[in-house]
Protein backbone atom coordinates (compact mmCIF):
# COMPACT_ATOMS: atom_id res chain seq x y z
CA UNK A 1 0.00 0.00 0.00
CA UNK A 2 1.00 3.53 -0.29
CA UNK A 3 -0.19 6.56 1.75
CA UNK A 4 -1.43 8.95 -0.57
CA UNK A 5 0.75 12.25 -0.04
CA UNK A 6 -0.32 15.97 -0.40
CA UNK A 7 -1.09 16.69 -4.18
CA UNK A 8 -1.07 13.25 -5.23
CA UNK A 9 -3.42 11.50 -7.75
CA UNK A 10 -4.93 8.26 -8.25
CA UNK A 11 -3.57 8.04 -11.80
CA UNK A 12 0.03 9.39 -10.54
CA UNK A 13 0.10 6.52 -7.78
CA UNK A 14 -1.15 3.98 -10.93
CA UNK A 15 1.30 5.31 -12.92
CA UNK A 16 4.86 4.85 -10.82
CA UNK A 17 3.42 1.78 -8.89
CA UNK A 18 2.60 0.11 -12.64
CA UNK A 19 4.84 1.69 -14.98
CA UNK A 20 1.70 3.03 -17.09
CA UNK A 21 -2.11 4.25 -16.30
CA UNK A 22 -4.47 0.98 -17.75
CA UNK A 23 -7.72 0.62 -17.13
CA UNK A 24 -7.06 -2.81 -15.46
CA UNK A 25 -5.34 -1.05 -13.32
CA UNK A 26 -7.37 1.72 -11.84
CA UNK A 27 -10.18 -1.08 -12.03
CA UNK A 28 -8.08 -3.38 -9.15
CA UNK A 29 -7.28 -0.15 -7.53
CA UNK A 30 -10.74 0.53 -7.15
CA UNK A 31 -11.73 -3.22 -6.20
CA UNK A 32 -8.82 -3.13 -3.39
CA UNK A 33 -9.95 0.21 -1.77
CA UNK A 34 -13.65 -0.28 -1.50
CA UNK A 35 -13.59 2.54 1.24
CA UNK A 36 -12.72 5.16 -1.07
CA UNK A 37 -15.80 5.80 -2.75
CA UNK A 38 -14.42 8.07 -5.48
CA UNK A 39 -10.91 7.46 -7.37
CA UNK A 40 -11.07 11.09 -8.11
CA UNK A 41 -10.94 12.19 -4.42
CA UNK A 42 -8.22 10.78 -2.35
CA UNK A 43 -6.95 12.42 0.32
CA UNK A 44 -3.58 13.10 1.61
CA UNK A 45 -2.65 10.86 4.53
CA UNK A 46 -5.18 7.55 2.93
CA UNK A 47 -3.77 4.00 2.45
CA UNK A 48 -4.26 3.12 -0.43
CA UNK A 49 -3.56 -1.08 -1.51
CA UNK A 50 -2.20 -1.58 -5.10
CA UNK A 51 -2.78 -5.36 -5.68
CA UNK A 52 -0.52 -6.52 -7.64
CA UNK A 53 -1.32 -7.74 -11.63
CA UNK A 54 -0.52 -11.49 -11.27
CA UNK A 55 -2.67 -14.31 -11.95
CA UNK A 56 -3.69 -15.03 -8.32
CA UNK A 57 -4.78 -11.51 -8.05
CA UNK A 58 -6.94 -11.95 -11.21
CA UNK A 59 -8.32 -15.43 -10.80
CA UNK A 60 -11.05 -15.65 -8.53
CA UNK A 61 -13.10 -18.79 -7.48
CA UNK A 62 -16.63 -19.24 -7.72
CA UNK A 63 -19.09 -20.50 -5.35
CA UNK A 64 -19.85 -23.47 -7.53
CA UNK A 65 -15.91 -24.71 -7.93
CA UNK A 66 -15.06 -23.16 -10.73
CA UNK A 67 -12.74 -20.10 -11.50
CA UNK A 68 -13.02 -16.78 -13.56
CA UNK A 69 -10.75 -14.72 -14.88
CA UNK A 70 -10.62 -10.74 -15.20
CA UNK A 71 -9.03 -10.69 -18.53
CA UNK A 72 -9.02 -6.88 -18.71
CA UNK A 73 -10.65 -3.65 -18.35
CA UNK A 74 -11.97 -0.91 -20.97
CA UNK A 75 -12.66 2.70 -20.96
CA UNK A 76 -15.83 2.12 -23.18
CA UNK A 77 -18.37 -0.50 -23.84
CA UNK A 78 -17.97 -0.87 -27.24
CA UNK A 79 -14.06 -1.58 -26.68
CA UNK A 80 -15.01 -4.42 -24.00
CA UNK A 81 -17.86 -5.72 -26.41
CA UNK A 82 -15.01 -6.25 -29.01
CA UNK A 83 -12.46 -7.88 -26.77
CA UNK A 84 -15.19 -9.79 -25.83
CA UNK A 85 -16.27 -11.24 -29.01
CA UNK A 86 -12.36 -11.90 -29.64
CA UNK A 87 -12.32 -14.40 -26.39
CA UNK A 88 -15.47 -16.04 -27.45
CA UNK A 89 -14.11 -16.93 -30.40
CA UNK A 90 -11.34 -18.55 -28.40
CA UNK A 91 -14.07 -20.57 -26.85
CA UNK A 92 -14.71 -19.52 -23.68
CA UNK A 93 -18.00 -18.03 -21.78
CA UNK A 94 -17.45 -14.36 -21.41
CA UNK A 95 -19.35 -11.33 -19.28
CA UNK A 96 -18.53 -7.99 -19.17
CA UNK A 97 -19.88 -5.87 -16.18
CA UNK A 98 -19.35 -2.07 -15.51
CA UNK A 99 -17.32 -1.15 -12.74
CA UNK A 100 -17.80 2.53 -11.04
CA UNK A 101 -14.57 4.40 -10.53
CA UNK A 102 -15.40 7.52 -9.41
CA UNK A 103 -19.04 10.18 -9.73
CA UNK A 104 -17.97 10.07 -13.57
CA UNK A 105 -15.96 7.44 -14.65
CA UNK A 106 -17.11 3.94 -15.31
CA UNK A 107 -14.71 1.21 -16.56
CA UNK A 108 -16.00 -2.42 -18.47
CA UNK A 109 -14.79 -5.53 -17.08
CA UNK A 110 -14.29 -8.78 -19.09
CA UNK A 111 -14.26 -11.84 -17.48
CA UNK A 112 -13.72 -15.66 -18.65
CA UNK A 113 -16.17 -17.59 -16.55
CA UNK A 114 -16.39 -21.14 -15.91
CA UNK A 115 -13.05 -22.25 -16.07
CA UNK A 116 -13.08 -25.37 -14.42
CA UNK A 117 -9.18 -27.04 -14.35
CA UNK A 118 -6.06 -26.03 -14.85
CA UNK A 119 -5.20 -26.05 -18.81
CA UNK A 120 -8.24 -23.65 -19.28
CA UNK A 121 -6.95 -21.36 -16.68
CA UNK A 122 -3.40 -21.28 -19.00
CA UNK A 123 -5.25 -20.87 -21.59
CA UNK A 124 -6.81 -18.13 -20.51
CA UNK A 125 -4.42 -16.28 -18.78
CA UNK A 126 -2.68 -15.79 -22.33
CA UNK A 127 -5.45 -13.78 -22.92
CA UNK A 128 -4.74 -11.22 -20.14
CA UNK A 129 -4.50 -7.86 -21.33
CA UNK A 130 -2.36 -6.20 -18.18
CA UNK A 131 -1.07 -3.33 -20.21
CA UNK A 132 -4.13 -1.93 -21.67
CA UNK A 133 -3.24 -3.08 -25.02
CA UNK A 134 -5.39 -6.10 -25.67
CA UNK A 135 -3.89 -9.62 -26.45
CA UNK A 136 -4.64 -10.67 -29.69
CA UNK A 137 -6.80 -13.84 -29.13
Amino acid sequence: FVIVQSGTTISMIVQKTYGSLTPLAVDLVKEFNPTVQNLDQIHAGEKIWLPPLTRETLLRKDADGSSRLIVGSFGSLLEAEQFQQKVKDRGFTVKVSPQKISARISLYRVEIEGLQELAAIDRAWDLVDIRGVSAEP
